[in-house]
């Protein structure tokens, strides 16, 4: 399906719109079909040979095509899924930079590219508060903002020149906050596309950082426990309760292989860590059976680990969800009052 084709099937708002083998699918509201117009590259036909009954089941579909490794894809939304992680993340690696004598270990089991494009939605709340950071972030570092009224993610924004079409992803973030601190980046990097791995070899190539290619499930089971303080965060597509062998998606057996792997991290007393698991668009009927999981998995990670749920709106009932799980508590209060700042405030929903 061309260009032309998925924007006629995506404008027929609240009509049986034809899908690409000629059956109707059903627009369920007008912002999912608005969703499914801004995805401009040719459609996957063997994500088409199912066809949707609703244009949020097609995004869903496009976007586990492209996030499963085919090159040129872009994957940064630009909208308050992105702000939720990067938000956290950022805060959750100044804290602990302040704890690490000389380096940071970081765990991306979906590392992408180190810069994207965002793929922006003009009038969607979530772009106007990505562009709104961007711009203060260009503020900033013409010193034309206070610095000290900032959170982190400003900070780093206007340090790094981030714009529309150069968005950082995490390990870039946690690249600035170290070098901002003066200590070092160690750990690894997981990413099973070839295009997205080639970028990060050309910018983590000669770093302490170790590349790994592939699924990240295979690669799991091989890491030691840090000696330093450390951040594992992972951002799959989406979370389910049926077994999926697609590495952008998340199953409840996932989250016991990660109870396995990170139970012996956090009972280590040598280094204070943090696991972070962000999945979007997560439909009601898939929210419920994630708070259930992660409770689960907190339990599994050891009697003394804590852990803090975030939630961001996403379209309709639909909500980008976080959790954080650490030994300390004091850090997971640190990471939540980051949002209390001006430009975040209002972000997180109750």
């Amino acid at each position: 399906m061309q260009r032309r084709q998925v924007s006629r099937w995506a404008s027929s708002v609240g009509k049986a719109a034809t899908a690409p083998d000629g059956r109707g699918a059903k627009a369920c509201c007008p912002s999912s079909v608005e969703r499914l117009a801004r995805y401009r590259e040719p459609w996957n036909e063997s994500c088409a040979a199912t066809t949707p009954t609703c244009a949020v089941h097609c995004v869903t579909r496009v976007r586990r095509y492209r996030r499963s490794g085919y090159p040129d894809v872009t994957m940064a939304e630009g909208n308050d899924g992105n702000l939720l992680q990067h938000a956290a993340e950022l805060a959750a690696v100044m804290l602990l930079l302040d704890r690490a004598a000389t380096r940071i270990r970081l765990v991306c089991t979906h590392a992408m590219r180190p810069f994207e494009d965002l793929r922006l939605a003009p009038g969607d709340p979530g772009t106007e508060r990505v562009q709104s950071l961007i711009r203060r972030g260009s503020l900033l570092r013409r010193g034309l903002a206070d610095r000290r009224a900032q959170p982190p993610i400003v900070q780093a924004f206007a340090e790094m020149e981030v714009s529309a079409e150069r968005y950082p992803n995490s390990a870039e973030l946690v690249r600035w906050a170290a070098q901002k601190a003066g200590k070092g980046v160690t750990g690894v990097l997981m990413e099973r596309a070839p295009e997205k791995w080639k970028d990060l070899e050309r910018a983590w190539g000669n770093t302490e950082v170790t590349l790994w290619r592939g699924c990240w499930r295979t690669h799991l089971p091989t890491l030691s426990v840090p000696s330093d303080p450390w951040l594992l965060t992972m951002d799959p597509m989406t979370f389910s309760t049926a077994k999926r062998r697609d590495s952008a998606d998340l199953d409840a057996a996932d989250l016991d292989r990660l109870a396995v792997t990170l139970a012996p991290w956090f009972a280590c007393d040598v280094s204070v860590g943090l696991l972070a698991i962000f999945c979007y668009g997560l439909q009601p009927r898939q929210q419920e059976p994630f708070r259930r999981e992660i409770e689960r998995l907190r339990t599994r990670l050891g009697t003394e680990v804590h852990m803090d749920a975030l939630q961001v709106g996403a379209w309709g009932p639909n909500l980008h969800v976080g959790a954080l799980f650490s030994r300390e508590q004091s850090l997971l209060r640190s990471v939540r009052s980051t949002f209390s700042a001006p430009s975040l405030e209002g972000l997180l929903k109750a």
